[in-house]
């Protein structure tokens, strides 16, 4: 009877211990660009397992290892592909990056008994230069002793941009 307890217990950690999937931690990408987030995995040839792939909490892709399909819809529309090769590595690929396409990307791996065994998750942070994404429409006319006054303007970029107001020659920060 212990005999056939300890193969079943080799018999299980063989199976758990065949099961990977790594990416990248981070990745960093200029806005405009493309870029390619690839999930490798390890799983013995004759298991069969189920692949997910999350951006910021929600499914975007899934896939086996014959079949790898993004999940409409996603918040990346027609700038995201998707490729994998040799059923071990599972390509994104997402074109004209933006900035609110920072976030985190997790892949999990499932086999037949929808227990997780293998998950991986890559940071993507999007930089680029400031840029102004409110326009000003009208003329502001400030008075002579006016100390405070408010000029409506949102920037983007990261890292942050910062501000430097310049009036007839005097810097003001």
């Amino acid at each position: 009877m212990l005999n056939i307890a300890i193969l079943s217990l080799s018999y299980y950690i063989n199976y758990v211990s065949c099961v990977s999937v790594t990416s990248p931690p981070i990745i960093e990408e200029v806005v405009g660009r493309s870029v390619a987030i690839t999930y490798v995995t390890d799983v013995a040839d004759n298991i069969d397992f189920f692949l997910k792939i999350y951006y910021n909490g929600s499914q975007i892709a899934e896939g086996t290892k014959k079949v790898f399909g993004k999940t409409p819809p996603t918040p990346f529309g027609n700038r995201l592909r998707r490729s994998s090769s040799l059923q071990k590595a599972y390509s994104l690929h997402i074109d004209n990056l933006k900035y609110n396409d920072t976030g985190l990307f997790f892949a999990e791996i499932t086999l037949s008994q929808s227990i997780v065994k293998a998950n991986s998750t890559t940071n993507l942070i999007i930089y680029g230069g400031p840029s102004i994404i409110s326009n000003l429409s009208s003329t502001y006319t400030v008075e002579e002793n006016t100390t405070n006054y408010k000029i409506p303007i949102i920037l983007q970029g990261h890292p942050k941009p910062q501000v430097t107001w310049e009036f007839d020659g005097n810097k003001n920060v």
